[in-house]
């Protein structure tokens, strides 16, 4: 097997099996159990404990971009289906190329962006209560994007595989809608 079929294989499996769902799931999870600490600490036991606010703050960042990254895997993420819709064929087929590339473009530019981020003065920064460098709450960019671009490219590729290969068309227009 050539390493880009591989490649392919590896990230239809975790397409298909929503992996930044999974991983959003247990996010929501983490959050709702440190809430829940937080309030029982603080209502019965009448302590407080000062990290479980900022652990969920730093949780529903990375629920974002994973949740974004979720919708992207099962291409639920937000457009315009109504025009789409009363489209003809060939029409749905060229709108999903603009929406595949301009999402290419989109995740390019968070991407770059979310370094300095990462890397400069803010990355280094440590909270309040917990004292974990913010560089780990910034991480979710970029590993969100990471998710949505391979997703994004596998669009790409399929959209491409529909246009050269007409044995792939019926597969493609499946998986599309089209």
């Amino acid at each position: 097997m050539r390493p880009s079929s591989r490649f392919l294989t590896v990230l239809g499996a975790v397409r298909a099996r929503d992996v930044p769902g999974a991983l959003g799931a247990l996010t929501v999870a983490a959050i709702v159990a440190t809430v829940t600490l937080g309030v029982i600490a603080r209502y019965v036991l009448k302590i407080s404990i000062i990290w479980t606010d900022e652990f969920a703050r730093f949780a529903l960042a990375w629920l974002t971009f994973l949740g974004a990254a979720s919708a992207v895997a099962r291409r639920e993420q937000i457009r315009v289906d109504i025009l789409i819709t009363f489209m003809p064929r060939r029409w749905r087929f060229v709108m999903h190329w603009i929406a595949a590339l301009g999402g290419l473009v989109a995740m390019g530019i968070i991407f770059a962006t979310s370094s300095e981020l990462l890397f400069g003065p803010p990355g280094r920064t440590l909270s309040p209560a917990m004292q974990v460098p913010y560089f780990w709450v910034y991480l979710s960019l970029p590993v969100g994007c990471l998710f949505m671009t391979a997703f994004l490219l596998h669009d790409v590729w399929n959209l491409a595989r529909r246009h050269i290969s007409p044995e792939h068309r019926i597969e493609v227009d499946e998986q599309l809608g089209l």
